[in-house]
């Protein structure tokens, strides 16, 4: 049996993007070149290890004696050597002339792309259909050890070429051509012979390069051993700390430096993405190249990421780490699947991709990813920047993004051109989602409702955003159980937003003055169950500021309730709220900005109709004396107070009232109540002295008061327990006189 050595590499590591590519360059090579042995590789601590029947010092003899490189050529492009005479040119002719073995299927893959350019005529860097055809001309003459660097470059889709942002536009990132690169960095550390020497060095007729340099170099890239001195020479996009540039260093201007074995290593290993190209050669519904683990760039989830950096950004790579050895062959078919899946499709973007790892739709053999996105630096060139990373384990609540993925797709691609208000609020709805793809918090989730709610507030305000972007359709009672914080703030919105609720009311009238609470701040209208909207203008509130705009709903439910003569209050609700939250409200103990942002975000969800069921047993808190004798004029059902053998009485709350409490004037309406009370055999506590006029609310606020009255509650039995003579001795309100 071999003897299996574990063999750490520590200058493989998943940062920066060219580290993690040497790892997978050293898997491949091994993987398929040296014969009769099993390697396998995992990433542990963040370092690339290998189980391999080798030892450090054997693995670095294997790569400076018996390593084969890949033939990496680029006729298409104008640097990649074949139609001009300089570096590029001279390192191409250098590799034609050589005599290293190793260097054999190179020298034939040439050949074929001298004879595939020839037989199409072109004489000079191809352009447009031309490179087209000679990539086509490519795919079917190139001997099939070349095929793997074409293949990574460019997918061959029916209308054009389109090519992989992990290697540039076509293998090359503006003047930077990585194949010239890579033949210069071949004679760095291998002995072709001849005269090639590294611009910037003068070339030794006959004189091969040092074998102790090139395996110095060789440790350092592996093993990070040594201080090998490196050489001036352009590294590309996948090492943003060594392209050099302005404040790269303690001067002014840094130059681009670069190991050679480490750029030759992780162009190898990009050419583990070419797999799945090759067996797919597919495009994705939308007519774009399917790359594994390649999307389109999204912002959010990315620090400090901008609108304007997604647009210009190439695409996010989405790169995985597996903890478990593997061999080349199980890493290969990692990568030839690239399976990110959100539902039944293939992940877009990188919201989709994040919501794959957290919904285990992605291989199983992975355990985390980390995300890169190939972004413009300095305006032109592009840089591989890593922008986290994200676990792979089951967070089953983000599957409830899927009820509104559609609506956001849309209203992202309606934002490009829209007010900022509504890309202000799609970016939030994206960056919340990535939040609980990282940390699984119920604030995350609440967050995405939120900035749906304002998004979709946005929208309606425009009759052009209208006629693109339909109302959100009602979300399932789901997201209330995955949102709900136990704070009173949620407590109380959530019980507004359940005020004729689908969940609730389920045959709702057209009227909108009886359907559900979003109604009144949302010109929308339901046929059929689904969502519509009307004219921009036709809202009630505007949802500024919490108190008046209760008011203003509840008056306005009053009026639809005399006018039509409705036979009880419309304000039935599905949730309705224990009397110690009614308490904090009515002194003023919770946050009002948060629940008049918390009302329209749960305002899209349907809720389970809880009305009925038994409600928790708690003290009766000491409730106000002046808002028990208000409330129980307004509640959705039949009274059957016990003070009268359970006798039904339907009341209903005079609009003077609220008119009078909007004014200020609570005495008049704590008049109008106790009146409307006594007529019915309710006569309140200290009727005939008027004891009640000298009542007040707990903060002092009438207007307060009267908003509380929306607030939906169980029963208001307790409130005339406070109020009426029979019970006088038991119950005690905190403002009694």
């Amino acid at each position: 049996m071999e003897t299996v050595n574990r063999i750490r590499l520590p200058g493989c590591r998943p940062e920066p993007l060219s580290h993690y590519l040497k790892g997978l360059g050293v898997l491949r090579i091994l993987g398929t070149q040296l014969e009769g042995a099993t390697v396998r590789a995992c990433w542990a601590t963040d370092e690339f290890c290998l189980e391999a029947p080798l030892d450090a010092a054997e693995l670095v003899a294997f790569f400076l004696d018996r390593y084969r490189p890949t033939p990496v050529i680029a006729p298409w492009n104008g640097g990649g050597g074949f139609w001009d005479d300089r570096a590029a040119g001279r390192a191409l002719r250098h590799v034609e002339a050589s005599t290293d073995p190793r260097l054999a299927p190179y020298r034939e893959a040439i050949r074929a792309a001298r004879q595939a350019a020839e037989s199409l005529g072109i004489t000079d860097a191809p352009k447009d259909e031309s490179k087209a055809r000679l990539l086509r001309v490519l795919r079917a003459t190139l001997p099939d050890e070349a095929l793997d660097w074409l293949d990574a470059v460019a997918v061959l889709t029916a209308d054009k070429p389109q090519f992989a942002p992990i290697l540039g536009t076509g293998g090359n990132d503006g003047n930077l051509d990585f194949s010239s690169n890579f033949m210069q960095r071949l004679a760095d550390v291998m002995p072709f012979g001849g005269d090639w020497a590294p611009p910037g060095r003068r070339p030794r007729r006959g004189q091969a390069p040092s074998r102790e340099q090139s395996a110095a170099w060789l440790r350092a890239a592996l093993f990070r051993e040594g201080d090998a001195p490196l050489l001036r020479a352009a590294t590309g996009q996948f090492h943003p700390g060594g392209v050099g540039g302005p404040n790269a260093t303690t001067g002014m201007e840094g130059d681009s430096m670069v190991n050679p074995w480490e750029f030759i290593l992780l162009i190898e290993g990009a050419l583990v993405l070419a797999a799945s190209v090759n067996r797919r050669m597919g495009t994705d519904t939308y007519g774009r190249a399917a790359l594994p683990f390649t999307v389109s760039a999204t912002a959010a989830g990315a620090g400090s990421l901008t609108d304007m950096d997604e647009a210009k950004a190439r695409a996010e790579i989405w790169l995985p780490l597996w903890r478990q050895p593997a061999t080349w062959g199980a890493v290969r078919q990692l990568f030839a699947e690239g399976r990110a899946e959100v539902g039944h499709r293939q992940a877009r973007n990188g919201l989709d991709f994040v919501r794959a790892v957290v919904s285990l739709g992605v291989d199983r053999m992975v355990n985390e990813f980390l995300r890169y996105g190939v972004l413009q630096w300095y305006g032109k060139s592009h840089l591989a920047v890593p922008l986290g990373r994200i676990r792979v384990q089951a967070r089953p609540l983000i599957r409830l993004v899927d009820e509104v993925e559609g609506w956001l797709n849309q209203a992202r691609s309606v934002a490009a051109d829209a007010p900022q208000a509504l890309r202000q609020a799609v970016r939030r709805a994206e960056r919340a989602i990535f939040a609980y793809a990282q940390r699984e918090e119920r604030a995350a989730l609440l967050e995405v409702l939120a900035a749906l709610a304002e998004a979709e507030l946005v929208v309606s305000r425009s009759r052009k955003l209208q006629e693109r972007l339909n109302p959100i359709p009602w979300l399932s009672p789901r997201w209330l159980d995955a949102t709900d914080d136990g704070s009173a703030e949620f407590a109380i919105a959530a019980a507004l937003a359940s005020i004729g609720n689908p969940g609730v009311n389920q045959t709702p009238t057209r009227d909108r003055d009886t359907e559900p609470l979003r109604y009144h701040w949302l010109p929308v209208t339901e046929a059929r169950g689904r969502l519509d909207w009307t004219d921009p203008g036709d809202r009630d509130v505007s949802l500024t500021y919490l108190l008046p705009d209760l008011v203003t709903i509840l008056q306005r439910r009053l009026v639809t309730m005399e006018q039509r003569r409705l036979p009880r209050m419309p304000i039935r609700a599905g949730r309705p709220l224990p009397l110690e939250y009614v308490d904090r409200f009515l002194e003023g103990r919770v946050d009002d900005g948060r629940i008049l942002r918390l009302l329209p975000a749960l305002a899209l969800v349907k809720c389970r109709d809880m009305a009925s069921m038994p409600m928790r047993k708690a003290p009766v808190p000491l409730l106000s004396r002046a808002y028990a004798l208000l409330k129980p004029l307004c509640m959705p059902e039949p009274l059957r107070p016990r003070q009268l053998q359970g006798q039904e009485l339907t009341l209903r709350l005079p609009l003077e009232v609220l008119a009078r409490l909007r004014a200020g004037d609570l005495e008049r309406s704590l008049d109008l109540a106790a009146r409307r009370l006594h007529a019915v055999g309710l006569t309140p506590i200290g009727f005939r002295t008027r004891q009640y006029l000298h009542l007040k609310p707990p903060d002092g606020s009438p207007l307060r008061l009267a908003a509380a009255l929306l607030l939906p509650i169980q029963s208001a039995q307790p409130l005339l327990d406070l109020i009426l003579p029979e019970a006088d001795n038991q119950m005690k309100g905190r403002d009694l006189v």
